[in-house]
């Protein structure tokens, strides 16, 4: 089942004049968008990628940042959930704190599932919580996160025009790191050895999906692990 994660950044990323400035980047936009490709699109996927690959987005040590607790905290929390839907239950079997003596029907309702939605919630949560510490140890793996990255916006052309443009591709992405300042570079070569019969090099999880919101400063990750 596909997973998705999603972030905020910072720190601002290469505009559209920054990229195409690079020399022949504005022939390879004009490949690509004669070919069907919206630009707005395509510009958009290739800065996700310049992020990404800039921190990366997913890290390893603190993807649990913004949830109050570290992972080590948050691994523990579902039992923690699983004890306390023990201890309403408790509350709710005294014989003058029952929710059944509540008037509101709905309340009444709602508090005696309390425990069994609570304990619902932790399993669920613990689940997802061992799937997502995996999914971003996997990663979170330097090159191979970058090859992931490159792969996905490979097949996103592709299934857009028909055709991979692995030199078109990779002049763009090429642009991007230039514009943020990375000393990164690829090769349609490169490109094309990742989308051949043979990628045993590319092991799960695979990147099914990338949403860049500039104006939100988000960016979303879907994968499949």
């Amino acid at each position: 089942m596909p997973v998705t994660m999603s972030s905020r950044y910072h720190r601002s990323l290469p505009t559209d004049g920054a990229i195409l400035d690079y020399a022949g980047a504005n022939q390879a936009f004009e490949t690509l968008t004669s070919r069907g490709v919206d630009g707005e699109a395509l510009l958009h996927q290739v800065r996700a990628i310049v992020l990404l690959t800039r921190l990366p987005v997913f890290k390893q040590e603190d993807w649990a940042k913004g949830s109050g607790k570290d992972r080590r905290t948050l691994k523990a929390f579902p039992a923690r959930v699983r004890r306390l839907a023990g201890e309403i239950e408790g509350v709710n079997g005294h014989t003058l704190l029952a929710p059944a003596l509540y008037s509101d029907e709905h309340g009444k309702m709602l508090y005696e599932k309390l425990p069994t939605i609570l304990r619902a919630y932790s399993h669920w949560l613990q689940g997802h919580v061992s799937v997502i510490g995996r999914l971003v140890a996997r990663l979170s793996r330097g090159r191979a996160f970058q090859y992931k990255l490159l792969l996905y916006l490979s097949e996103w052309v592709q299934r857009v025009t028909g055709g991979y443009f692995d030199e078109a591709v990779a002049l763009l992405v090429t642009a991007a790191y230039t514009a943020d300042k990375q000393e990164r570079e690829v090769s349609g070569e490169s490109l094309k050895a990742l989308h051949s019969p043979d990628r045993r090099a590319i092991e799960p999880p695979r990147i099914l999906q990338i949403d860049l919101d500039p104006a939100q400063r988000t960016v979303r990750l879907t994968v499949e692990p």
